[in-house]
């Protein structure tokens, strides 16, 4: 596992743009009734 801090800073650079539209995704791939 890759563990280092500076693989996740780029990652989290890399997908922040993307945040507003994933986390109502993920969020909702949770819920049962979805």
């Amino acid at each position: 596992m890759m563990a280092r801090p500076e693989i996740f800073h780029f990652w989290k650079r890399f997908l922040a743009p993307y945040l507003p539209v994933l986390i109502p995704l993920v969020f909702l791939n949770m819920v049962p009734g979805a």
